[in-house]
C-alpha cells in the first residue's frame, strides 16, 4: 500500500485460483472442485483471513508506551530470557535463549525483544493499549471496495466479559504486548494500521480504484513528533542493524523499515 495516497500496490491470496474460468460460465465440476478444496482457494486471505499480528503489533506498543509516559527515548532494560508477573512462576519466554541484554526502545524493535513488550504492556495495561490501538484501525473494516471483508478482534475487557462470560487476567495482558492472545488480523487491516503509523498519524482511505483526491484524516493523538520518529528509527534497524531480525534483506541502495513477526503455530 502506497502510505501517501492509499493506493493498492499488489494484493495476494495463496492458493489463488484462474479468474478467466469465470468469464465465459464456469462448468459445475471445476466450481464444485474449487468450492470443496481443503485449501479453499475462493478464500480471500488478504480481506478474510484473521491472523495473530505477532510481532508487528511491538511498534504500536512502543508509542503507547512514550505516548502514556511509560518510558522515554532513554529507558533501557535488562532482557535475561524471560517475564514474570510479580509473585508468579510461570514465565514468558523471549525467542532468544538467554535474551539480549540491556536494550533501550529501538533496539528492541530491531532485536523484537519479547520481554521488553511483556513488561511494557503489564504496565499499560489493556484499557490503554486498547483506547491506544482503536486509533490505528485496529479491530475495524478498512472498507475496501472488495465484498466479504471480514473484521479483526481488538480485544477488551469489556469485550472479553460479553463474550467469554469472564474477567480480564494480566497474563493476557503480557502476551497482548507481543501480538498473541486474542488479537486477530486481517492483512488489508495490518497495512491500513502500517500506513497510519508511516504517515505519523495522518489515516488515507485504502482502495484499489483510483482517485483524483484523497481524504486524509488526522488520528485524534497528540504525539510528538520525537516519538513517531524513534520508532520509525527502531523500524529502520529491524532491516538495517547487524542484530536485526529482518537483516538479511538489506539493501544499501534503500532505506527500508520494517518489523518481523511470528504468530503462533499450532501442531
Amino acid at each position: 500500500l502506497n502510505p501517501t495516497n492509499g493506493e493498492i500496490l499488489a494484493m495476494v491470496s495463496k492458493p489463488g485460483f484462474d479468474p478467466n474460468d469465470f468469464v465465459n460460465g464456469i462448468s459445475q465440476a471445476k466450481y464444485s472442485q474449487l468450492i470443496n478444496s481443503i485449501e479453499k482457494p475462493l478464500f480471500n486471505r488478504s480481506i478474510m483471513g484473521g491472523y495473530e499480528p505477532g510481532s508487528t503489533i511491538k511498534p504500536y506498543i512502543a508509542l503507547a508506551g512514550l505516548y502514556y509516559n511509560i518510558i522515554n527515548s532513554n529507558f533501557k532494560m535488562l532482557s535475561k530470557g524471560f517475564f514474570q508477573l510479580p509473585n508468579k512462576e510461570r514465565k514468558y519466554h523471549d525467542w532468544k535463549k538467554g535474551g539480549h541484554g540491556i536494550v533501550d526502545i529501538k533496539q528492541s524493535l530491531g532485536q523484537s525483544v519479547n520481554t521488553f513488550y511483556y513488561s511494557l504492556a503489564l504496565k499499560l495495561g489493556i484499557d490503554n493499549i486498547h483506547d491506544f490501538l482503536i486509533h490505528f484501525k485496529f479491530g475495524e473494516l478498512s472498507n475496501i471496495e472488495l465484498l466479504g471483508e471480514k473484521k479483526g478482534l481488538l480485544p477488551s475487557r469489556q469485550w472479553k466479559k460479553e463474550k467469554k462470560g469472564t474477567i480480564w487476567f494480566p497474563g493476557e495482558t503480557v502476551i497482548t504486548g507481543i501480538g498473541q492472545g486474542f488479537l486477530v488480523n486481517t492483512p488489508i487491516q495490518m497495512v491500513t494500521s502500517l500506513s497510519i503509523l508511516a504517515n505519523k498519524g495522518v489515516y488515507i482511505q485504502p482502495h484499489l480504484i483510483k482517485k483524483d483526491e484523497v481524504i486524509e484524516k488526522q488520528i485524534f493523538l497528540d504525539i510528538p513528533d520525537n516519538y513517531w520518529n524513534i520508532v520509525h528509527e527502531g523500524m529502520v534497524n529491524v532491516i538495517h542493524d547487524s542484530k536485526g531480525t529482518a537483516r538479511a534483506i538489506q539493501n544499501p541502495n534503500y532505506l527500508i523499515a520494517g518489523k518481523s513477526g511470528t504468530s503462533q503455530v499450532y501442531g
